[in-house]
Order: structure tokens, then sequence, then C-alpha cells
């Protein structure tokens, strides 16, 4: 689905298109009411952390939870990602295996994952989380779990995208957010907000929980290799227009930029279009982590990605968010 840029302006056309929007605003609310009343939460022995989205779309959710993972890791546990394996044919529960399982297979945000730290695919997240902890997992992280209550959370964490926001602030489809904001803000334990927040600081006051910000850094090995070829870049992620600006801001000569639908499996076809883009440009190919796994193994070659992680504003206040979990393990 593309983001309709209605949601994240207020003109007059946008205000027209949300008054029509309203009923089926209503009407997705009250699904995800009805889904929950009959949904059975259930808990499990070990610690269950959410790191999730009150709307829809890219808002840094995926170096939060690796940057999570390497946390735990870092103090001796095993940790396990659940993920739902969106866009992949397979259901799970599955220990994902990037050697042998494709993003068509599992979906590529969980064979991203996969590559730094023990991932599972599973529809229902309990039974996911029940089969990692049998295979030894003392910490649970869920992907983008928030709105799945098939699961009992220890810490709920909401990640904000910095430039976005909340949008509008309207449900799906009249805005992006996936379920009332005031509903969502009471709920969540903690915010992480990546990016530069300073412009938004006035959308974050109603926030009254632990609230991190972070900034997205470039691996420092693919900025040496990027730092004087001449790109076009392609992605096919919830917001392209990101993904591009960061280039820019890193003062990459980029050349032309082509997005791509968000979770888009790119074909032959679409990789000869890009190569011959490339070729009048006379410069390289570069994507996304998340991208790069979704092209076909046999492509990949030549297609250069850049990989990002998350530097933390004040370190000493995301330890001190998730390390009552680390002891509380040890205590028991």
């Amino acid at each position: 689905m593309k983001e309709p840029s209605f949601w994240y302006t207020s003109t007059a056309t946008a205000s027209l298109r949300l008054s029509v929007l309203k009923v089926l605003s209503a009407l997705f609310r009250f699904a995800g009411i009805v889904k929950k009343a009959f949904t059975r939460t259930r808990a499990v022995d070990k610690t269950v952390i959410c790191i999730g989205n009150l709307t829809v779309g890219g808002a840094g959710k995926t170096p939060v939870t690796l940057s999570i993972a390497r946390y735990f890791k870092g103090r001796g546990k095993k940790v396990a990602i659940i993920s739902r394996g969106y866009k992949g044919r397979l259901k799970g529960p599955l220990l994902v295996d990037p050697t042998i399982h494709t993003a068509r297979d599992v979906g590529d945000e969980p064979l991203l994952l996969s590559l730094s730290c023990t991932t599972w695919i599973s529809a229902n997240r309990y039974k996911g989380a029940k089969a990692a902890i049998k295979k030894g997992a003392e910490i649970i992280l869920l992907d983008d779990g928030l709105q799945h209550s098939t699961l009992k959370q220890d810490l709920k964490i909401c990640v904000i995208d910095a430039r976005r926001g909340f949008g509008n602030r309207k449900v799906m489809p009249a805005g992006p957010l996936r379920e009332p904001l005031e509903k969502g803000l009471g709920r969540v334990d903690a915010f992480i907000v990546v990016g530069n927040a300073e412009g938004h600081r006035l959308s974050f006051d109603e926030i009254k929980k632990p609230l991190l910000q972070a900034a997205i850094s470039i691996n420092k090995d693919d900025w040496a290799v990027l730092k004087n070829k001449r790109l076009v870049a392609f992605a096919g992620i919830a917001n392209p227009e990101k993904f591009f600006e960061t280039l820019r801001l890193e003062n990459f000569d980029v050349q032309h930029t082509i997005p791509f639908p968000d979770h888009h499996f790119y074909t032959t076809e679409d990789l000869e279009t890009l190569q011959q883009t490339a070729k009048e440009h006379c410069a390289d190919l570069v994507t996304t982590q998340k991208d790069r796994v979704r092209l076909p193994k046999a492509l990949q070659k030549g297609i250069h990605q850049l990989r990002i992680q998350l530097d933390y504003e004040e370190p000493p206040l995301f330890r001190r968010l998730l390390n009552p979990f680390d002891k509380r393990d040890k205590d028991e």
C-alpha cells in the first residue's frame, strides 16, 4: 500500500478526503476491538519485549530491534526475535535460516534480522515464542507486535519517525494510525524517536512515558566504498524518499533515484531496467539492506547496500530501560 500524501498534510483537499474516510476509520477501529475480544492472550516464562509502531510504514523498527538484541546478547543472553513473516509464503513457527530461506519464503524483515540474530516467523506470536524457548531462548523480542495480543508482553516499545510523528493523527484509512492515539499512548511503556526530532518536539509533548532519541548512522565500511562513486539509488520501502535523503545528507553523488512499492519483490526485468539506468548515468546501483535481501541471490552481485545502525543520544537511558529485565531473569 502506498501512503496517501494527505496523511501528512492539512490542505483543503485533504480535509475533504478525511471527511469521506471517517466512516471507514470507525469500521477499522471496530474491527480491531472485535478481533481483540476474541483473541486469547497467553504468557510464557521468559521476558517478552515488543517493538512496534502506532502508525503504518517505516519508522526505524528494524534497527531498534537489532540494537535491543545486541544489548542482551552482550549480557550473555540467548535472544530470539519473533516476526509474523509479512509477505512470506511460510507461516511457521519456523526458525529462519538465511542460507536456505528467501524473502519470498519468510518475508524481507525476518530474513534481514536473521543475519544478526536468531529469528523465527510465526503468525501466532505465542506459538512462535514457545518454539523459540524450547530451543533455549531467554529473551523474546516481538518484531511489530503492538497490535497483536496472543502473547503477554513485559515491555512495550513504540518507535516513532521523528520527521513524520503521528501524521494527521487519524486512524486508517483517514490517517496512518493503527489505533486511536490516546489509547496507544496509554498502553505503551516507552518510546524511541528515530531521527532529528527538534522540529517535532511539540508533537511529543503528550508523551509522559520514557522517551529515548536515536539517530541513524551509516556503516563505516559501506560509507568508504560509496563515498567516491556516482550512484543510482533504488528502494522499495514504506518511505523510499527517506533513504534517498539519507544518501544526499551524507553527500553521496546521487545521480538518479527510483522508488518501488513497499516490500517489492524484484524481478530479472526490474534489474535489467535498473542496470540500464545506471549505465546511462555512468553510476553504480545502491539500495537498502532490506531491499537487497529481496533481490534474487544470483542478481545481488554488483548491487551496493547501505547498512545502518542506531546511535542513542543518551545510552545510559537505553540501558536503564532494559537492565531491569536482564536482572529479573538472573534473579529467577
